[in-house]
């Protein structure tokens, strides 16, 4: 019997995950709760699949050449003026994210997120 090569993208802690979504610890904790992420280390700290994390942000399946893309931490609505070759606003993309013509991920009421990538790609167009 032969066993399956199957890529796996790893797993995160909740200190990184933290990062990752740009929050403390504590809604860290209340996002991974809220949405039952589940758990996949046997001792030590908690970790998590990051294909389960993907999958909360509304990814599904990621391919392997786009994992280091969706590592990189979420941004928020007033971290895009720094990236905006047009120079807009905190308040235009804060607009732009609440109406949806920007992609965003909606992780909790109060938590929205947007990737990076995703921003790069759709700015122009926006």
């Amino acid at each position: 019997m032969t066993r399956a090569n199957v890529a796996d993208a790893g797993t995160v802690g909740l200190s990184m995950l933290a990062i990752h979504w740009s929050v403390c610890g504590a809604t860290a904790r209340a996002i991974i709760i809220a949405h039952g992420l589940p758990e996949v280390s046997a001792s030590g700290w908690p970790k998590y699949r990051w294909s389960d994390v993907w999958r909360i942000e509304g990814a599904g399946l990621v391919p392997p050449c786009d994992w280091a893309d969706f590592r990189k931490p979420l941004l928020r609505a007033s971290d895009l003026t720094g990236l905006d070759a047009k120079g807009r606003s905190a308040r235009t993309w804060r607009r732009n994210v609440e109406t949806g013509r920007m992609p965003s991920i909606r992780l909790s009421n109060n938590v929205c997120r947007i990737r990076q990538c995703t921003f790069l790609a759709m700015a122009p167009y926006v």
